[in-house]
């Protein structure tokens, strides 16, 4: 995704989604942006500032001012160095976050910590679907859907 920036220089996203979130509110749009970052690259306050500078661009649109939007930053990285790590670990916010205002968030994540939210929501799901139930608990069920059809 092509991003004009501030200073009318293009920059280009690695991913850009968005999506309607279902539910009351119909109008309500959520974007996730994400600019990945080779492996043996060190980020700073250079890589930081490139992903600030789209979130300034996308968020002062014309097509979204005074909309329900909520945007999602995401800067992908193996590394980031000790100005990047005092930004992101304050006491103030969850690690992780650089920068957070009214409908969005800028996140610095390490591909290990990627990979590691996404197993641990994995196994939380795989965990909520084992479901055990017993010959006995199942016809018991079906009794009791079975009476409640005859009796209406």
């Amino acid at each position: 995704k092509k991003v004009t920036k501030a200073d009318g220089k293009n920059g280009r996203a690695d991913q850009f989604l968005g999506r309607i979130v279902p539910g009351p509110e119909k109008d309500r749009h959520e974007y996730l942006l994400i600019e990945l970052k080779r492996p043996g690259l060190t980020i700073g306050r250079k890589e930081l500032n490139q992903v600030q500078d789209y979130l300034d661009a996308l968020r002062t649109q014309p097509d979204f001012s005074h909309t329900d939007t909520r945007w999602h930053f995401y800067l992908v990285t193996t590394e980031y160095d000790a100005t990047v790590d005092s930004m992101i670990h304050q006491a103030s916010r969850p690690a992780g976050v650089a920068q957070e205002g009214d409908n969005y968030v800028l996140w610095v994540k390490t591909w290990g910590e990627v990979l590691r939210e996404s197993e641990a929501r994995h196994q939380f799901i795989q965990d909520q679907l084992k479901i055990e139930v017993t010959d006995e608990q199942i016809d018991a069920r079906i009794k009791d859907l079975a009476q409640s059809v005859i009796k209406t």
